[in-house]
């Protein structure tokens, strides 16, 4: 499984979570505050044998402070309120995406 993620999945998840942080909610239609996360941490290679680790539904998206702040925390160590952010998020459908609209949108940056 690769370690990295397709573009058109990135924008994909970035539309599943309505490009807002999971934890706090705060929104960035920009991208530039946002990253993803990965809801089970990435630990050597066991989640790679799972193949869950770079899977949609153990990545939800992040703001770089709340992303810092879980770092490798499991699920299990969030407040309540967040845990059940996680969880609604990634129970959502991940739209499907035109990879040649991404692509192209992607390389006209200008």
């Amino acid at each position: 499984m690769p370690r990295w993620i397709r573009p058109v999945t990135r924008v994909a998840l970035y539309l599943r979570d309505r490009c807002a942080c999971v934890y706090c909610g705060k929104e960035d239609w920009t991208l530039r505050g946002l990253q993803l996360d990965h809801v089970r941490p990435r630990r050597g290679r066991t989640l790679a044998r799972d193949g869950v680790d770079n899977a949609p539904r153990n990545l939800v998206t992040a703001c770089v402070p709340c992303n810092r702040a879980k770092a490798d925390s499991p699920p299990s160590r969030l407040p309540t309120t967040k845990r059940l952010a996680v969880r609604n998020a990634v129970r959502r459908v991940v739209p499907r995406v035109d990879a040649r609209y991404v692509l192209a949108t992607l390389n006209h940056r200008g």
